[in-house]
């Protein structure tokens, strides 16, 4: 995707980026399936508030629709996975997944355990499971 391809350049620039892997379970919101499912959600949220303006991009609002979900068998909402949005639509949302990443400084610090960050390597939030 974009964010993957861009993450060298924007290193070599000298930007903080962050990886982030959002196949991890959600950080905050606990009806949410993965930390992708609570990106998408935290974006949804944040325009529903309609206190807030994005760019007049027709990619980026397309994107923003794209998306069905579903429930997993413990109740846990679900966002459509990229491949299968890609599937349909022939296209990959990359504006909005940009856009949901934005989110993802919040899920790391969950508990103020976020492990210091390394330039370079993943974002990990130091989370045992009992």
């Amino acid at each position: 995707g974009v964010q993957t391809c861009a993450l060298p350049i924007l290193r070599e620039l000298g930007l903080p980026v962050r990886d982030v892997n959002v196949s991890e379970v959600a950080a905050l919101n606990q009806k949410a399936n993965r930390l992708r499912d609570e990106l998408w959600i935290s974006v949804r949220d944040f325009l529903a508030q309609r206190a807030c303006r994005i760019p007049k991009d027709d990619s980026l609002r397309a994107d923003l629709v794209t998306p069905k979900y579903s429930f997993t068998s413990s109740g846990k909402l679900q966002v459509e996975s990229k491949a299968e949005m890609k599937k349909r639509l022939r296209r990959s949302p990359d504006y909005a997944d940009a856009m949901a990443l934005t989110f993802a400084g919040r899920g790391a610090m969950v508990g103020g355990r976020m492990a210091s960050w390394v330039p370079g390597k993943p974002l990990r939030r130091r989370i045992s499971i009992v």
